[in-house]
Parts: C-alpha cells; sequence; structure tokens
C-alpha cells in the first residue's frame, strides 16, 4: 500500500496525464479537495476539477472530473478512482448544464457534494465511486 500522501499525489498525478492525453483543458484553479467516508467505511481523499473539451463542433463543452483515493487494510491494496462527467451538450443545443451523470459518479447517503445550487441530487446510494468494492 502507498503513503496516504504519495496516493493522493498519484491521484492528482494521473488526471494531469489523463486529461492531457485525452485534450482536456483542465482548470487547475477549479482544485477542490476534501475527504469522506464510502460505503465500505474508508475514509477517501478526494480532488475535482473543472474542465473543458471541444465537442464535434469545436464547440467547448464543460467537464467535471474526481479522483478519489484511499488504502483498504482489509485486501492490502491502494485504491484511485477517477470519474470525468461531461455537464455541457452544447453540441445538440442544449444550454443548461446537466448533472445527473456526475451525480452518478460521486452520489453517497450523505450528500457530501450538494450546495443549495445542486440541492440533493447528490444524495443516495448508488453513485459509483461511493460502492467500489475493494475487500
Amino acid at each position: 500500500m502507498m503513503n496516504k500522501n504519495e496516493l493522493f499525489d498519484k491521484t492528482i498525478e494521473t488526471i494531469i496525464a489523463e486529461t492531457k492525453n485525452q485534450n482536456i483543458l483542465l482548470n487547475s484553479s477549479s482544485r477542490i479537495t476534501g475527504n469522506r467516508v464510502v460505503n465500505n467505511t474508508h475514509k477517501t481523499s478526494y480532488v475535482i476539477y473543472d474542465g473543458t473539451i471541444n465537442n464535434s463542433k469545436n464547440i467547448p463543452e464543460k467537464i467535471k472530473i474526481i479522483g478519489e483515493s484511499w488504502n483498504c487494510a482489509l485486501s492490502g491494496t491502494s485504491v484511485i478512482c477517477i470519474g470525468y462527467a461531461q455537464i455541457t451538450y452544447h453540441a445538440n443545443n442544449i444550454s443548461s448544464e446537466n448533472l445527473n451523470n456526475w451525480a452518478r459518479i460521486i452520489k453517497d447517503k450523505e450528500g457530501t457534494f450538494s450546495d443549495s445550487y445542486t440541492s440533493n441530487i447528490f444524495q443516495g446510494e448508488n453513485g459509483l465511486i461511493f460502492n467500489v468494492v475493494c475487500h
């Protein structure tokens, strides 16, 4: 297992490398970090970024990116989860943001990522990262 800080640094390094590989412009000033407890009771560290990518019509689309990591002593593994969600669809002439796919990635029982703008869209038990099985 990796040291917790090294694991978190590796998560950030991976996001930076993969966004470059996928031609996503990462907004490093949008970076948000924090901790939460996922369904398997592990305390995680997460980082969230905003980004943009050009669609087929060369119009920028907004992307949300999360990297979340933890060590699982029961299985002896270090876990890194990375999720990307496109939240605008200008190529389809839709001007509003759609956070449904983003919510499917990060949703948890507590609604950790909720705010007044998103109400309870992030509260629930069926988030992908929230339910990762590592042991």
